[in-house]
C-alpha cells in the first residue's frame, strides 16, 4: 500500500480510544505509508457536538496533523456525482461518495469501520478494521 485514505469512522474511533483503530493508525504512521484524509472527514469531525469541548478539539486537531488533508477538487466532485448517481439506491451518501472518489482518484486504499458504506463501489480497495 502506497497511500491510505482514512474514513471518518476510523478517526472517530481512535479519538474514542478504540484500540484496533489506534493500533492501525500507529502502524501506518510509523511505517512511512502516506496517511491521508479528505476535507470531508474534517467537516464530519468538526460537526460533532463533542468538538465544543476544548480538550476534544485540541486532540482532534493534533490527530489531523498526522495526515495529508486532501481537498475536494472539481474532478473529485464530478466523480463523486457519478458514484452517487450509480450507487445512491444502494445507500451511498454524498459524503461517502466524496470520500470514495478521493480514494479512487488518488489511487489510495480506503480504511473504514463502515465497509458496508463502500462495498458496492467498483474498483475501490476498501478495508475494515476489525471489531472487538
Amino acid at each position: 500500500m502506497n497511500s491510505i485514505l482514512f474514513d471518518t469512522s476510523v478517526i472517530i474511533d481512535h479519538l474514542r480510544s478504540y484500540q484496533p483503530s489506534t493500533e492501525f493508525l500507529e502502524i501506518v504512521v510509523n511505517c512511512g505509508t502516506q496517511a491521508m484524509v479528505s476535507t470531508i472527514t474534517e467537516m464530519e469531525l468538526f460537526a460533532g457536538k463533542s468538538m465544543q469541548n476544548p480538550t476534544v478539539l485540541e486532540k482532534t486537531e493534533n490527530v489531523l496533523e498526522l495526515f495529508m488533508v486532501l481537498p475536494v477538487t472539481s474532478e473529485i466532485a464530478r466523480h463523486a456525482g457519478v458514484l452517487l448517481r450509480e450507487y445512491r439506491h444502494q445507500g451511498l451518501t454524498p459524503s461517502d461518495a466524496l470520500i470514495a472518489s478521493t480514494a479512487l482518484l488518488y489511487g489510495a486504499s480506503l480504511i473504514t469501520r463502515n465497509i458496508k458504506h463502500f462495498r458496492m463501489i467498483k474498483n475501490i480497495l476498501a478495508f475494515d478494521i476489525p471489531v472487538d
